[in-house]
């Protein structure tokens, strides 16, 4: 729609103008343009006109939006600060850093020795021996791409009622750092089957799909050094259970095996 424009009516002659007019189109006489309204005030006026239509039609919409985006920001960081927190924080029963020149049971002979017997055996083994062979096993190296600023310092397990929990401690700058994985360990067709319970990091529990993908990294554990002798001998016996603070191992007979 063509925009109305007031006409210049001459003083004159009294003839009415177009506003884009200079001179009276009838005498000539030079019109005053000061009569038009402001450009600038009219557009202004109308911008604020259709401003207040707007919240009439919608008073609450821009309120409400804001507000609601306010409350996102606020609840995100607020998660955000939390799951830092709970990261940071070490997970409960952390059993105590013990000497790593102290020679521990000998788990792995005692495994060997008993899988190559003619009768069946039952073997258990505490958390209390566990955790110091892991420690006397793996030992302490320096790695990851900021070198010596973190370090990984041992594994440890918490037995628990048919599961365990693996758990890694590194230290990041000085501060320990934790994280870990729930196995439900069992064995079948001769394979030691270790099925991902989920996790943690720190405090902050880890879902068991997230824990898949972090799952190669404990695998590593298994698959070098000492572990993967152990891991070989395990699945040599016919059963191993899991109960509160203790692992027990049943062997099979060797001429079974």
């Amino acid at each position: 729609m063509a925009e109305i424009t007031k006409p210049l009516t001459c003083k004159q002659c009294g003839y009415a103008n177009e506003s884009e007019r200079v001179y009276c189109h009838n005498c000539g006489t030079k019109l005053d343009r000061s009569l038009l309204p402001n450009t600038e005030e009219t557009e202004e006026s109308l911008a604020k006109t259709r401003k207040r239509i707007k919240k009439i039609v919608t008073p609450n919409r821009g309120f409400f939006a804001g507000a609601g985006k306010t409350f996102l920001y606020t609840l995100s960081c607020a998660i955000l600060a939390a799951a830092l927190i709970l990261m940071a924080l070490p997970p409960d029963n952390v059993p105590p850093l013990g000497n790593a020149d102290e020679l521990p049971r000998s788990i792995s002979m005692e495994l060997e020795d008993a899988t190559e017997g003619a009768t069946p055996v039952k073997l258990a083994f505490p958390q209390a021996d566990i955790n110091p062979y892991l420690q006397y096993s793996i030992k302490a190296t320096a790695g990851g791409i900021l070198g010596d600023e973190v370090k990984f310092v041992r594994v440890f397990a918490n037995v628990d009622e048919d599961r365990i929990r693996m758990s890694v401690e590194e230290k990041v700058f000085g501060r320990p750092v934790y994280i870990g994985i729930y196995y439900r360990v069992a064995i079948k067709d001769n394979k030691l089957d270790a099925s991902i319970g989920g996790g943690y990091f720190g405090r902050l529990p880890l879902h068991p799909n997230l824990m898949k993908g972090l799952g190669s990294f404990f695998q590593k554990l298994w698959d070098s050094g000492e572990l993967k002798r152990d891991k070989r001998l395990l699945e040599k016996c016919q059963s191993i259970e899991v109960h509160k603070g203790e692992v027990d191992v049943i062997t099979q007979a060797a001429a079974a095996q």
